[in-house]
């Protein structure tokens, strides 16, 4: 899970008892999600298997990333490093480290800098979280005249959730050029919730193409209270989430 808090609930640990108090809440096998560089390789994400307090952090690497990152994974490079803290906690955590150590046998693992200070963040504020959640994008059309009216449903995959809005891919050949619509209603299915899906009147206020197939809209949602609640409570579970 991967989470992207505003900057004003941004809180930033110096102390350095604080800082290794805070390291202490991560568990063996935690996710962390490590960012080489603006513009880089999409962040890569490795378990945690240790650390040894103000000296280094290690992490196992995946076997299919010491091939495709190896450039990235070098002596003296930096990243960004994150972490999400579970149960009572609720924070997601920030650093910048250093890679002082890699290792290849008997195990890809990875070391980095032990940080001097670390970013907090509070997950009841406005969490965003990547996803692969099934939703319809709706909306009305007209004719030319503006008279006659038809409703179009495109399927697609939420890839980036918030309470304030999502980013939607959908099916989308060049041949189609840009989606017209701009007020829209959105239709969420949880696979937690099959039965209850969640309609959400939003905007669209961005459409990228992601490839040749695909675009991506940037929309924009209403406030709405069963989004806050679910969020607020957990309520997506972690089989929704990639």
């Amino acid at each position: 899970m991967e989470a992207n808090v505003s900057e004003q609930t941004k809180d930033t640990v110096t102390d350095r008892q604080l800082v290794i108090d805070t390291l202490n809440r991560l568990r063996p096998a935690d996710l962390l999600d490590f960012q080489f560089g603006i513009g880089s390789k999409p962040r890569l994400k490795c378990k945690l298997i240790g650390y040894e307090e103000t000296k280094y952090i290690v992490v196992a690497i995946p076997e299919l990333a010491r091939v495709s990152y190896k450039d990235q994974l070098t002596l003296g490079n930096g990243c960004i490093v994150r972490a999400i803290i579970e149960g009572d906690a609720g924070q997601c955590i920030a650093f910048k480290s250093t890679i002082n150590g890699v290792i290849n046998h008997p195990q890809a693992l990875l070391f980095v800098d032990y940080p001097k200070q670390v970013q907090m963040f509070s997950l009841r504020n406005q969490i965003r979280i990547t996803t692969h959640v099934p939703a319809t994008l709706i909306y009305t059309t007209t004719d030319a005249a503006g008279k006659d009216e038809s409703t179009e449903a495109f399927h697609g995959t939420i890839i980036d959730l918030s309470v304030g809005g999502c980013r939607l891919k959908l099916p989308w050949h060049l041949g189609q050029g840009r989606l017209s619509a701009q007020e829209v209603l959105v239709k969420i299915l949880f696979p937690s919730r099959p039965d209850e899906p969640l309609l959400i009147e939003g905007e669209v206020k961005s459409q990228n193409r992601h490839d040749g197939k695909h675009i991506t809209l940037g929309i924009k949602f209403g406030e709405i209270q069963e989004l806050i609640e679910l969020f607020n409570q957990l309520g997506i579970e972690e089989n929704d989430i990639s």
